[in-house]
């Protein structure tokens, strides 16, 4: 009786193992018949005018590929701004079949190279009309130029009406001229200049300057013709206006040293006419030692016309003219600036 039972449980347990494995594989079937095997991924067939060219990726490689082929028609520097077609391209979804994988669709740059060899055989072959494709491009080219320097004036009232003097250096600007550009595939239809802006800003050169009334928005090279007739006309008033300013010039470098009755060194000690006399022998310019023989060289002008390096003569003591009212002379407190007005002048000659 024993040995039965243990017979008849040894083959319960084979069975509930046989049942366990034949209901798994009967799942796993199930499964596999609900999955099934994956979809292929669509592609995308172009057409131009009804006509199958091209299959892509994606609806959008072929709008890249245009782009792409839009772009290389255009020569170097133009930028595309936009373009039509005369061809109506239309793009066809598909499933690919067990012949063609999805893998084989093209993507942009491939597409691209594509359209452009096959308009290039067009081309080749004698039709200057692209039938195939007929872009009309629009597109944008640059110029850039050089924005000159302006000058800006700052009147100084300390200064000649002939003078000028450069404070401050300017630098030039660039501005940007942008043209708009039609064409037809490669064939370039029209140029139309658009607007120009500007991409730097200059700095202008300030001039300071004794003159009241400049000119507004002076380009510095235009400057120098302006400056040049200016002095031109300030020589033919005041004859060597150079010579004058470069005698005051000289003769400031030795402010404070000594008066000395009969001496004549410019730093030890100097009285009044050696003075003037050393100030212009400086230049090459020998004025007359005695006193009474310089009072009458060279000629009367008035303190209206009066100009730098003239020699003012207050009874037998004379003086260099600095302009604006300014003289410089040697005094019993040494040499030093003083106004014109310090005391009464007898008149002003011009020596030169």
């Amino acid at each position: 009786m024993l040995d039965f039972i243990r017979k008849y449980h040894f083959l319960t347990v084979i069975s509930l193992i046989t049942l366990l494995v034949f209901s798994g594989a009967c799942f796993a079937y199930a499964d596999d018949e609900q999955e099934g095997p994956a979809a292929p991924d669509p592609v995308y067939i172009m057409k131009v005018d009804g006509e199958e060219i091209l299959t892509l990726k994606t609806e959008e490689s072929g709008e890249a590929a245009l782009d792409k082929v839009a772009k290389a028609l255009l020569p170097d520097g133009v930028h595309m701004d936009s373009y039509t077609l005369d061809e109506k391209i239309e793009y066809e979804e598909i499933v690919p079949g067990p012949l063609f994988a999805s893998d084989n669709a093209l993507k942009s740059d491939d597409a691209s190279e594509i359209l452009l060899d096959k308009m290039q055989e067009e081309q080749e072959d004698g039709d200057s009309d692209y039938s195939f494709l007929t872009f009309h491009i629009v597109g944008s080219k640059y110029k850039y130029s050089t924005i000159p320097v302006k000058v800006k004036f700052v009147y100084k009232a300390d200064m000649f009406d002939f003078e000028f003097d450069i404070h401050k250096k300017g630098t030039k600007g660039r501005a940007r001229t942008r043209y708009e550009l039609t064409y037809t595939n490669e064939k370039k239809e029209s140029k139309e200049e658009k607007e120009t802006e500007t991409v730097k800003k200059g700095k202008k050169t300030v001039i300071y300057t004794g003159k009241k009334k400049t000119p507004k928005n002076l380009s510095a090279s235009k400057f120098k013709t302006y400056r040049a007739k200016i002095q031109k006309s300030a020589v033919k008033r005041y004859g060597n206006i150079y010579l004058g300013m470069n005698i005051v010039a000289f003769g400031k470098k030795f402010l404070g040293n000594p008066y000395r009755v009969g001496g004549k060194s410019l730093l030890h000690g100097i009285d009044c006419v050696q003075f003037v006399r050393a100030l212009y022998r400086h230049f090459g310019i020998n004025l007359p030692e005695n006193r009474h023989k310089l009072f009458k060289t060279g000629k009367v002008v008035s303190y209206k016309n009066a100009r730098p390096g003239d020699v003012v003569f207050y009874g037998k003591h004379p003086a260099i003219y600095m302009g604006h009212g300014k003289i410089i002379s040697a005094r019993k407190s040494g040499i030093r600036i003083s106004n014109i007005g310090y005391k009464k002048w007898t008149y002003i000659r011009r020596m030169r």
